[in-house]
């Protein structure tokens, strides 16, 4: 369904500029949650499970996850966006946000 991130992520986003080009490109939810993530910032999936959108026959021919799962490229853009200081801030918050 989407992702809910609060106002000050817009200006998180802003003065990350346009460094996206260079490390994920066609990956914006790596892109839009490593800003997150780089800043503190908590993201909220809106619904518990993912929105299945109708697709017309023919039309998912060219379509970005061909290239960024199948291909791996995911993989590329996790490796190029998430340095080892934001790798450390995710695990962090999951060890703390988990229920004991």
């Amino acid at each position: 369904m989407g992702a809910l991130y609060p106002p000050k992520f817009l200006d998180a986003l802003r003065n990350s500029g346009d460094a996206f080009k260079s490390s994920a490109l066609f990956a914006d939810d790596v892109w839009l949650n490593s800003i997150a993530s780089k800043n503190g910032i908590p993201v909220a999936q809106v619904n518990p499970l993912s929105a299945g959108f109708p697709t017309e026959v023919g039309t998912q021919q060219v379509a970005l996850h061909h290239h960024n799962v199948a291909d791996l490229a995911n993989d590329e853009y996790l490796a190029n966006t998430y340095d080892a200081r934001t790798i450390g801030l995710l695990v962090e918050a999951n060890l703390t946000e988990r229920p004991s």
